[in-house]
């Protein structure tokens, strides 16, 4: 017997994940439609294996501070940075599917280039 559940019906505890396989292109995309972008959960798709997790509290209060310091360093080094908020970016080419937060250190590492150092005369 074949048991069809709506994927709002799972609960996932915080700090916890669940792995859910065999999950197409075209479902994991109605998944992330189904569940909005306003989710407190991260969801990530490889090849047909979907994950969500629920990150715990004190993890969210560590990122928003690291953010904050990302944030500081970058204005300081004059690097433009886009914040994406909570965006799942996607390529169906590769089947992938991830939560923004990996992918903004991949874009502030692959897009900067090391500035000349200023040299100031102090005297």
């Amino acid at each position: 017997m074949v048991v069809q559940i709506q994927i709002r019906q799972l609960d996932v505890p915080p700090g916890q994940r669940v792995l859910l396989h065999q999950i197409n292109w075209h479902e994991f995309e109605f998944i992330l439609e189904e569940l909005g972008e306003d989710r407190p959960s991260r969801i990530a798709y490889s090849k047909g294996t979907l994950e969500t997790r629920m990150p715990l509290p004190e993890r969210e209060v560590n990122k928003e501070i690291v953010g904050d310091m990302v944030k500081i360093l970058l204005e300081e080094l004059e690097i433009d940075r886009e914040c994406f908020g909570s965006t799942t970016f996607k390529r169906e080419d590769m089947e992938h599917g991830r939560s923004v937060e990996y992918l903004i250190k991949l874009y502030i590492l692959k897009n900067t280039k090391p500035k000349k150092p200023e040299i100031v005369n102090i005297t």
